[in-house]
């Protein structure tokens, strides 16, 4: 029997090698051929963007991601930046920096 607690939305895209991101999933950005120090958990709600045309920030619906002393983002092409490392439900360790 499947738990629904174990169950998770995929994005419908996958990380720089392939692999499907769904969410709990904890990424890394690979953006400009860096890896950013920050692990980023992708998630599924309401989150705020800001929308350059009218300067301000409202809500929005989908799929973001989220970390410690940054602002949520949209997740975006995932296949040119991220790299799945792990997600929030298994209890492996992921590599820290």
């Amino acid at each position: 029997m499947i738990k629904y607690k174990n169950m998770r939305k995929s994005t419908g895209k996958f990380d720089i090698s392939g692999q499907e991101v769904f969410e709990g999933d904890v990424i890394e950005s690979h953006l400009g051929g860096q890896i950013l120090e920050k692990e980023l958990i992708v998630k599924y709600g309401t989150y705020q963007a800001y929308c350059p045309c009218d300067e301000c920030y409202m809500d929005s619906v989908g799929f973001y991601v989220s970390s410690d002393g940054l602002p949520d983002m949209p997740i975006g092409p995932l296949e040119d930046y991220a790299k799945v490392v792990g997600n929030v439900f298994d209890k492996k360790e992921r590599k820290t920096k």
